[in-house]
């Protein structure tokens, strides 16, 4: 194969990887984390569940990385926590090793298969859970895809001549040789994105006697490092707490690599001797594979033990925000509600926080309200992580219905009650604030629009009065003032759109149409503020009881 033409397969192979990750991560936003979340929460319940279903599923899918990342999409979603997407990410290893044993199909090979199949189904079935299946069916078919184009390289590495050289020069007598071949699994399995596909050729090679037993298990111990790194790529596109289980789990492996190498020689004698234990006369393939398990079961056993060593150290370098807004996994939300008064210190945890993301929203809105024609190609846009508003808001809903399982009754009952209240009057006012947000960027970003400066001028004023009603309804004051302010600065803008229609001017119909838009979700902003009212607020319990 022509160098070029090796390369550009690479690239190719890694965009299409990225992209079908990016549009499992989608699936999982818009359907687990919607329709199979309490399904989830059962699943993986804890931490060994987590563990054995990630075994199962990696043995099912003959990918660990796919296992991975989709476990860095419902961390993302608030749907885990990060503990138990380390766990996934062990039986994740696990898997991918017991699977060597039993399934030697390429099933990468099938992928423009499987994307045929699933693409076609996609026209004909309307239902939205067969269809929501299909999709996840099409995800991982541009993953195998991926692979597939990236393996085909293996060929030709195996044949080149270096690689022949390496095979009949390379001896393992001496740490810095071990560690040669341990840098040389890692890179090539960084290079195709597919350990699978590179153990399967180890353990051909071995079982054909090009390779020895010693020199397979060294190049093996180095592809468990190199599946790490796929992750570690696509966590960049999250948030930290997505990059702290990439960063662990390419810890993990490390650090599990490095122990077994100083311990090689004993390492490699034990697996000999439990191969000769099982086995009559075991092959040098045989030999590696057993490498590859034997590694992983010590490693899953050590980091299922340990693991907290690694967050502690990965804090360090990675600390948490101070100002975080996530919201609480399903299984930390279960034991919260276990305690009332732990309980109600959360709800009023979780509602802060939702005000703040409510409250950043507004403020973008605001923000772009006031870009001029000379900023347009200054300004960028920013992703608003809208999930959180979402993850925030089950969190308090399934907290308020898990006490209320309990009977409380009286006092207690009646402060749920307007928490439910408040939480879906909020709920109203961030779904206009979130339209007018996609509506402006359209405006300002796609067709460049601008608002004129005689109506641009009335926002100043009008922010500083919606400052003034949001902290009045959250301080419990009085904000009739306030709103017949506000409203006269709505009419204000109002009256300068008309002057502005009726005299000549140089905007389309278009442009006007979308000011004249943006005026409404204005109005409709005030007014969903308004529903909000000041008694079903942020009620601290000890002062709704004294009441």
């Amino acid at each position: 194969m022509n160098d070029y033409i090796r390369f550009f397969n690479i690239i190719g192979g890694i965009g299409i990887l990225l992209f079908s990750f990016r549009y499992l991560n989608t699936i999982i936003e818009s359907t687990v984390s919607r329709r199979f979340k309490p399904l989830v929460n059962r699943i993986l319940s804890n931490q060994f569940n987590s563990f054995f279903t990630s075994f199962l599923g990696t043995i099912l899918i003959q990918a660990s990385s796919i296992t991975v990342i989709g476990s860095m999409g419902l961390l993302s979603n608030s749907i885990i926590t990060l503990e138990q997407g380390f766990f996934i990410a062990l039986g994740a290893s696990l898997g991918s090793a017991f699977k060597s044993w039993f399934f030697n199909v390429n099933v990468f090979s099938y992928s423009l298969t499987i994307i045929g199949i699933s693409s076609i189904l996609l026209i004909f079935f309307k239902r939205l859970i067969i269809k929501e299946a299909l999709q996840l069916l099409l995800a991982l078919g541009f993953a195998f895809l991926s692979f597939n184009i990236m393996s085909q390289i293996l060929p030709d590495i195996s044949q080149s001549e270096y690689f022949r050289n390496f095979i009949t020069g390379y001896t393992t007598d001496s740490l810095k040789n071990q560690f040669v071949g341990i840098l040389i699994g890692f890179f090539v399995t960084c290079l195709i994105q597919s350990s699978s596909a590179f153990i399967f050729l180890v353990i051909t090679l071995a079982n054909d006697n090009l390779l020895s037993f010693e020199t397979g298990s060294l190049l093996i111990l180095g592809a468990n490092i190199g599946t790490t790194i796929t992750p570690l790529i696509v966590s960049l596109e999250y948030e930290k707490n997505v990059k702290k289980l990439a960063v662990a789990y390419m810890i993990a492996k490390t650090l599990g690599v490095l122990i077994t190498l100083f311990f090689f020689p004993y390492f490699i004698n034990s697996i000999d001797i439990l191969s000769k234990a099982y086995f009559l006369l075991p092959s040098n393939g045989t030999k590696v594979l057993g490498t590859h398990t034997i590694f992983n079961i010590i490693n899953c056993i050590w980091w299922s033990i340990f693991y907290s060593f690694i967050f502690r150290f990965i804090n360090i370098f990675l600390p948490d925000d101070s100002n975080s807004i996530k919201a609480l996994p399903l299984v930390i939300r279960k034991m919260v509600s276990s305690n009332y008064k732990i309980a109600i210190e959360e709800i009023e945890n979780q509602i802060n926080k939702l005000e703040t993301v409510t409250k950043n929203l507004t403020d973008y809105c605001l923000e772009l309200m006031t870009i001029t024609e000379v900023e347009i190609n200054k300004k960028n846009t920013f992703q608003l992580f809208r999930k959180d508003f979402e993850s925030l808001k089950d969190t308090v809903y399934e907290i308020i219905l898990q006490l209320n399982k309990n009977n409380l009754g009286g006092v207690k009952n009646e402060y749920n009650k307007i928490n439910f209240k408040f939480i879906s009057q909020c709920n109203d006012f961030y779904s206009h604030a979130l339209s007018f947000s996609m509506h402006l960027e359209q405006g300002i970003f796609v067709d460049y629009y601008t608002f004129p400066s005689s109506i641009r001028d009335n926002f100043e004023e009008f922010e500083n009065f919606f400052n003034n009603i949001w902290l009045s309804v959250l301080l419990n004051k009085s904000t009739k003032e306030d709103f017949e302010n506000i409203n006269n600065v709505i009419n204000q803008i109002e009256e300068e759109y008309f002057l502005l229609i009726s005299q000549k001017n140089n905007y389309t119909h278009e442009h006007l149409t979308w000011i004249y838009e943006s005026v409404s979700y204005l109005k409709k902003m005030v007014y969903s503020l308004t529903t909000i009212k000041k008694s079903i607020n942020l009620v601290k319990m000890k002062d709704f009881e004294k009441k």
